[in-house]
């Protein structure tokens, strides 16, 4: 607040010496101010908003977007009132009129200056024995009811008395009782969902008090295509998401932020890795080549991946035809449109900064066996197998030992069979906690400028990312930065122009993660327990024949990934006349990528330090790099005309063009044999043979299209779309396709006969909509045209090694678009004074002419079959969102809860034998056919006895060996002719599609406390650990793999009720094929985000210049509960322990408003 105070008591002091002084100056002003005009006070238009502040909190946002300078003395005014003010473009002398409508405060304008005084004289007593004397206050007890306008009592509405902090908060019945100090005193009423009332108390003492509906909430505006549209007029599926859900949390990418918020928006994060994304899809399975939904940032095509989720506004979330169709071939499975954050108009000038470190924690680990353990297993496996010891006697006795007491042995040992200077390992280390870090954080931080006057507006951030890593051994590090400016001004009341600027840009720094066959997870799975991290003389250990992560990680070599990303938008508005509004936007992008490996090589030493050569995972020790880069162009040009014709009738008509190109290219460059082996410069590899290659390619679209909507009296609904679209990935004569889309909507609650329940049901519509969209979405940028192969020959010819050129391959001339049809019927309902809000959709989706292999031709052609459109899929689905609003006293709260089911089935497909492991007709995707199991066999004999096992495995079935049930009754277990018509004695045993997706949300506000909770997760889902699963199954199929400890609860007599079968070293698929055992419940519930906040009370941050004062904490990934055997080794959202884990988040962060 500028009160000039120091100002104003240098001018007292002044004028109390020099009274001629004062006059003189007083008219020098008032001569210097008539001269000068006042017109800035008297055209100034101020918005302001504030709910129960302080007046001195709300001249502060006068002061800060306006010139405005306030001139009091404190002892003189009280600017404690609280009150509540919503003003828009109001003149100050309206608002301060409100403001001191008591009459203790007058003002005088002059200019731009404001001086405050008290309307009455101010007593001082000269002498402290001196007192003013006042009355004793008188309390009066008021009484009253709080009705809706049809009569039904408001439980839980507040009653407070303007000015103070007193009030209460009406019963069950509406009812309320309160002590007034006076008759002037005024009764604020408000209620969720309703608009507050205030009344003068007057006389009265029993009152009967009426408020009305707000319809604001009917009145919410969604984002859609090209366009708004209120959501009450809304006839497709749409589902948004505001900033409020996803800020302040401590995620690393916009799809963290939305899992669990929108029904039926799938989203897939593969893995914790730094800098990793997520996966979209809507509504389930796409298409048999794949498929995700187009996401649209402020109208263009871009990552929400490098976004920052800070700079978003609302996202919108397209789910049927009839909602996505305007965008034409792209969106075939649903649109994502997000909207960032822009100025706003007369709001002056304000800062914002948020920023919040987190510490992150893995959510699950495999525990790998202890060494002892570990080596009774081994060896139990190889006597199972061969009738002898993994480890013999002498290795055993050593290991032993060291377990027992290692302060007191060694981890290694020389054998006394040793003969190539190789220790023998004997040690016993947790491989999992030398590889990984407990922690690691992460800091997020962003700042905004965002302000606006009359006629400009404008808004420029800075976001920033800086994540670590898990990994003990090497300094992983991820850094995002997002810097975005966005400005919109009026040039004249029909033209508006428009310029906005995004730069992303991401670095990552990882340790090479070797063979590309080889995860960086193998390095934890091969890491023997046995192994200490480094030899006693401290060199790392492996002597060329283990796996070390440590040393791989730390002397290893790197990953780096750079990406550089600019968009540059500019975009007019015209409003030639009332009603129509004309847009045009163009918008280039400029990207850059680059990645390059440096493979450094790294020595094995064994006994003493003996030099035993080069581990074996570096050498040659080399650079593999490639760059990317792209040109992406998008022109928009649409006009909508907005007519409403007497009360009933309104229409909207929209239409426009669009058009996008993208051109890339790339090269990749590799060359190993590095002069210096520290230096990772590709000049200085040396191999005589280097690898170069690189890439070309371009698409784009065009399209031209139109949407008409109609409303009748506000309650019949109509809307039609269709876009007629192209697309440079088929030939010229089956380039461009028209889909159509249509949908219609009935506000019942707007009827008649409704009127007697518009207390229950604020809003109740049902929509139906249907309509179809061409799919472009393919693995190859121009599949109708057959390409050319070529290389280089293995052999010289003269000098050189000739280069050859081989036939492409055969494409199928009538190659043409997959078409996707989605027939949705919705409804939506508000009931109890838009307390309670749902909606419910149904929706059928067909794709059609999936491109799939054609059918087999004879080996004597030469080459591939052609693919073609021979496929077909239908998928069905529902989704429900339940939300309540509500208030107690004080507490304002919300509830949500959202489910969300869909199911795919194969419809058409050329394969008339129907061959299990290929798609069929009938087949439901995601489906596992395997054995049905029995147990285990408790006896050699059991076994001898029971059906032949022999086709899943030749060797000799015993005690401890998997048990398959005979479903045909021929006494053998076999896979028939692994059909449908045959399929021996394989059945569908379950599916690992995830079903009824849900999350739970709640909220709740407190005087200034603020609490959030999410739960998460899915409620039937398979997973299926069977087959080649070394990670699951451990050492006992894999030698090379290190069993995990639940693997402990194997067969054997003493433990004849164990889970897995008994070890055998490379039985692969006898005892591990797919079957009922292996198949476990993946269902989980996820306590996904809670946060804590609390705001500093306005009126005391005002005085120190700030508007706002958050400070939070907040939690990711707090903890699970699943139906996993073993869910503490395997985190159920992700089930693979091959990845990078997930983590539980930490995080305190502050958000300040200047």
């Amino acid at each position: 607040m500028k009160k000039k105070l120091l100002f104003s008591k240098l001018l007292e002091n002044i004028f109390k010496k020099n009274r001629t002084m004062k006059l003189s100056f007083l008219l020098f002003s008032l001569a210097l101010l008539n001269a000068q005009a006042n017109t800035y006070s008297q055209n100034k238009k101020v918005t302001v908003k504030a709910n129960y502040e302080s007046i001195e909190s709300v001249l502060a946002k006068i002061e800060s977007q306006s010139k405005f300078t306030f001139f009091y003395q404190t002892e003189e005014v009280d600017l404690s009132k609280k009150v509540s003010i919503d003003a828009v473009k109001t003149p100050i002398n309206e608002i301060l009129d409100f403001l001191f409508n008591d009459g203790t405060v007058v003002y005088s304008v002059v200019k731009n200056q404001i001086v405050l005084k008290s309307a009455a004289p101010t007593w001082h007593s000269s002498k402290s024995s001196s007192k003013v004397q006042s009355k004793p206050k008188v309390q009066q007890i008021i009484r009253g009811t709080v009705f809706d306008e049809q009569g039904v009592p408001l439980p839980g509405a507040t009653v407070m008395l303007k000015g103070t902090n007193q009030g209460t908060s009406t019963d069950f019945d509406g009812n309320f009782e309160l002590k007034i100090q006076s008759e002037t005193s005024v009764l604020v009423v408000s209620y969720l969902g309703f608009k507050t009332n205030e009344i003068t108390v007057g006389n009265q003492t029993q009152f009967t008090i009426k408020l009305a509906e707000d319809s604001n909430a009917l009145q919410e505006v969604i984002v859609v295509g090209y366009g708004t549209q209120k959501k009450v007029n809304l006839t497709g599926a749409v589902s948004t998401v505001s900033s409020e859900q996803i800020e302040d949390r401590p995620v690393r990418s916009v799809g963290q932020a939305l899992q669990g918020l929108v029904p039926n928006l799938n989203i897939d994060i593969p893995n914790g890795e730094p800098g990793g994304g997520a996966n979209f899809n809507i509504r389930g399975i796409t298409s048999l080549n794949g498929g995700s939904p187009l996401v649209l940032v402020d109208g263009v095509q871009m990552d929400p991946n490098i976004i920052n989720a800070a700079d978003i506004e609302s996202i919108s979330v397209l789910k049927d035809a009839a909602a996505s169709a305007i965008y034409g071939v792209r969106a075939a499975f649903g649109v994502i449109l997000i909207t960032t954050k822009s100025g706003k108009k007369d709001s002056g000038v304000q800062v914002s900064l948020s920023s919040n470190f987190s510490q992150n924690k893995f959510t699950s680990m495999p525990q790998k066996m202890n060494s002892l353990d570990y080596a009774t297993y081994m060896n139990t496996a190889s006597i199972n197998a061969n009738g002898s010891p993994y480890f013999d006697d002498e290795t055993t006795s050593h290991i032993r030992d060291y377990f027992n007491d290692p302060a007191n042995n060694s981890p290694v040992f020389i054998h006394s069979q040793t003969s190539d200077n190789r220790y023998t390992y004997v040690g016993n280390t947790d491989w999992a906690k030398e590889i990984y870090r407990d922690a690691f954080s992460m800091a997020q931080n962003n700042i905004a400028i965002t302000g606006g006057d009359e006629k400009t507006t404008y808004r420029a951030s800075y976001g920033q990312l800086n994540q670590g890593g898990l990994l003990k051994h090497f300094d992983e590090k991820f850094t995002r930065n997002n810097v975005t400016l966005n400005i919109k001004s009026d040039i004249t009341n029909w033209l508006t122009l428009s310029a906005k600027t995004t730069y992303n840009k991401q670095n990552k720094l990882a340790p090479n993660s070797g063979p590309s066959w080889m995860p960086r997870s193998y390095f934890l799975a091969d890491s023997r327990p046995l192994m200490p991290v480094k030899h006693p003389d401290g060199n790392f250990a492996g002597q060329g024949m283990f796996t070390n992560g440590a040393a791989m990680n730390a002397l290893g070599g790197k990953e780096e990934n750079a990406m550089n990303d600019v968009w540059i938008t500019g975009g007019l508005t015209l409003r030639p006349f009332e009603g129509l509004t004309i847009n045009m936007d163009y918008t280039y992008n400029d990207y850059t990528s680059s990645h390059e490996k440096y493979v450094r090589e790294f020595n094995d030493y064994g006994i003493d330090g003996i030099l035993l050569g080069t581990f074996p995972h570096t050498t040659p020790n080399g650079i593999y790099a490639n760059s990317n880069d792209s040109q992406y162009n998008a022109f928009n040009l649409w006009g909508e005309w907005v007519k409403t014709f007497g009360t009933a009738h309104e229409f909207k008509a929209m239409a426009g063009f669009n058009q996008e190109e993208k051109h890339f290219k790339g090269y990749n460059a590799s060359r190993t044999n590095l002069i210096n082996n520290d230096i990772p410069a590709i000049n200085l590899a040396t191999s005589e043979n280097p690898i170069v290659g690189g890439y070309e390619s371009s698409w784009a679209v065009r399209g031209a299209f139109y949407r008409l909507n109609y409303s009748y009296d506000q309650k019949y609904l109509l809307e039609v779309n269709g876009r007629y679209d192209g697309t440079s990935r088929f030939a010229k004569e089956d380039r461009f396709v028209f889909y159509p889309s249509a949908s219609v909507g009935w506000r019942i609650s707007e009827e008649n006969f409704m009127s007697d329940l518009t207390a229950k049901i604020s809003q109740l519509k049902l929509r139906y909509s249907i309509g179809t969209i061409g799919n472009q979405t393919l693995n190859n940028s121009y599949p109708y045209i057959s390409t050319l192969n070529s290389g280089s020959l293995g052999y010289l010819i003269g000098d050189s090694r000739p280069i050859y050129l081989s036939a492409g391959g055969l494409v199928d001339s009538g190659l043409t678009w997959e078409e996707v049809t989605t027939n949705n019927i919705g409804l939506d309902f508000d009931l109890f004074n838009s307390r309670l809000s749902s909606s419910f959709d149904y929706y059928i989706r067909n794709t059609k002419n999936m491109l799939v292999a054609g059918s087999p031709l004879p080996a004597t052609l030469g080459t591939s079959v052609p693919q073609t459109n021979g496929a077909d899929l239908q998928v069905k689905g529902w989704e429900l969102d339940i939300n309540w609003r509500d208030k107690i006293g004080d507490v304002n709260y919300s509830l949500g809860f959202l489910l969300s089911d869909n199911k795919g089935k194969i419809t058409k497909y050329d394969n008339p034998n129907a061959i299990i492991g290929t798609h069929y007709v009938g087949e439901e995707l995601g489906e596992v056919w395997g054995f049905e199991v029995n147990g285990l066999f408790q006896t050699d004999a059991e076994a001898t006895a029971h059906a032949d096992q022999s086709e899943l495995w030749g060797g000799t079935w015993a005690a401890g060996d998997t048990k398959y049930e005979d479903l045909d009754g021929d006494d053998k277990i076999t896979r028939g002719d692994n059909t449908i018509a045959n399929p021996g004695d394989q059945k569908v045993i379950g599916n690992t599609s995830p079903r009824y997706s849900y999350g739970l949300t709640g909220s709740a506000q407190w005087k200034g406390f603020d609490f959030n909770i999410f739960f998460q997760g899915v409620a039937k889902r398979n997973v299926d650990f069977g087959g080649w699963n070394p990670w699951f199954f451990g050492s006992g199929g894999d030698e090379w793999t290190v069993s995990q400890q639940f693997n402990q609860d194997y067969w054997r007599p003493d433990n004849t009720d164990g889970y897995f079968p008994r070890p055998y070293m490379y039985n692969y698929y006898g005892n591990t094929a797919t079957s009922t055992r292996w198949l476990q419940n993946g269902a989980y519930i996820r306590l996904k985000q809670l946060s804590f906040g609390y705001t500093f009370p306005k009126d005391v941050m005002g005085k120190i210049g700030i508007d706002n004062f958050r400070i939070y904490f907040s939690g990711e990934n707090l903890g699970e509960k699943s139906k996993l055997r073993y869910d503490h080794a395997f985190d159920p959202e992700v089930v693979n322990a091959t990845t990078y884990p997930l983590q539980r988040t930490y995080s305190l962060g502050i958000d300040v408003k200047l």
